[in-house]
């Protein structure tokens, strides 16, 4: 549900009306720290979170 809203407010422009700009939304499961990766990944578009994902765990 959260990775949805989040790809809504990009894709609708609300993040940027609101904020001015693209921002990030990191989406953190505190029963799967280790989701946080694979949760923002698919919430956001690639550019905006590149840096963000250069600290993801390798498997």
């Amino acid at each position: 549900m959260c990775v949805g809203a989040a790809r809504h407010l990009h894709d609708s422009g609300r993040i940027v009306a609101a904020l001015g700009r693209p921002v990030p939304v990191v989406l953190y499961d505190m029963f799967d720290p280790d989701a946080m990766f694979a949760l923002t990944s698919d919430a956001n578009p690639a550019a905006l979170i590149a840096d963000f994902m250069t600290e993801a765990p390798t498997p």
